[in-house]
C-alpha cells in the first residue's frame, strides 16, 4: 500500500492539499463536511501525522 500523505488525500477527495492540511490540522476554516470527509479518508488510508511517525 502506498504511503499516505496529505496529497494522496487531497486526490482522493478532488481537494486542495491546503484545504486537507487545514482540516487535518484544525486551523483556518474548513466546513464540517469538508473536515469530516478529509478525517475519514485519512483514517482509511492510515494516515500518520509527521509528529506520530517520528514517535513509531
Amino acid at each position: 500500500m502506498k504511503k499516505a500523505t496529505v496529497r494522496t488525500i487531497a486526490s482522493a477527495l478532488n481537494l486542495g492539499t491546503a484545504t486537507v492540511f487545514r482540516a487535518l490540522s484544525g486551523r483556518g476554516p474548513v466546513q464540517d463536511e469538508t473536515r469530516s470527509a478529509v478525517l475519514e479518508e485519512a483514517r482509511r488510508q492510515g494516515y500518520l501525522p509527521v509528529t506520530q511517525v517520528k514517535r513509531v
